[in-house]
This record gives C-alpha cells, structure tokens and sequence, in this order.
C-alpha cells in the first residue's frame, strides 16, 4: 500500500494557487505544482487528489489523506 498526503492553497492577495502531495516512501517524495487560473483553493484541493489517483495503478491499495472535506464531498 501507499499513503499520500495532498493540500492546495489559494492565496486571494497574489492571485497564486497551487497543491502539494507527500508521499512518504523511502526518500519521502514531496511534490509542488502551481496551479494557474484557479479563483479559490477548492480547485488546487481536488489537482492534488486527482494527481495522486493518476500516479498510481489501479492494482496498488492507496491511502489518500485530504483535510479538504469539500473535495471529498464532491467525489463522492
């Protein structure tokens, strides 16, 4: 199994967004990406869930950890 942790932000001064994922494997992987265009952090929230599900294969059991609970409820 793996366990990932993902986070977005979106900060309302700089117009800036981006999400973030953690994987902590042998090197612990820590992983950033900016997101452009984003007008909140629900969008950088649910890049970095969607990111993670595109990483691994159907075959691995994933843990995926998230303190976003709107884009939780919007998966479902």
């Amino acid at each position: 199994f793996v366990d990932a942790y993902t986070d977005g932000s979106y900060d309302e001064q700089t117009k800036k967004a981006g999400c973030g994922i953690y994987l902590p494997l042998n090197d612990n992987v820590r992983i950033a990406i900016p997101i452009p265009k984003a007008y909140s952090s629900f969008e950088p929230e649910l890049k970095a869930i969607w990111f993670t599900l595109m990483a691994f294969s159907e075959s691995k059991t994933l843990n995926l950890y998230t303190d976003s609970k709107s884009s939780m409820k919007a998966i479902q």
